[in-house]
């Protein structure tokens, strides 16, 4: 599964065009795709929480577990549409998170 939390702002039209094209892409994947719209303050507080509860929750993980973690934070080209290349044994957990679409 894949979750992206999205913050759009509406400039000259521009959150009905980005609602049209969500709208669109949804129809085209069918119930793959399921969306959710924070309609309180209390819900936006707690889904922005998540970004700074991710990363830390994965080395609590690794202790928890007796296990060592590794956690890299790197910066990838927008072209990007893979996961990153990774060394030649696999990890026992794999977490993948981001600032998606944005200038960071």
């Amino acid at each position: 599964d894949h979750h992206v939390a999205l913050t759009v702002g509406d400039f000259n039209g521009s959150l009905d065009r980005f609602a049209e094209r969500l709208r669109k892409f949804q129809e085209e994947r069918g119930n793959d795709i399921q969306i959710h719209e924070c309609r309180t303050k209390s819900e936006e507080n707690a889904l922005t929480a998540f970004r700074f509860v991710a990363a830390p929750a994965f080395r609590t993980y690794c202790v928890g577990n007796r296990i060592q973690g590794f956690s890299v934070d790197y910066a990838l080209p927008q072209n990007a549409s893979g996961a990153p290349p990774r060394t030649s044994e696999a990890p026992l957990k794999r977490m993948r998170y981001s600032h998606f679409g944005c200038n960071v």
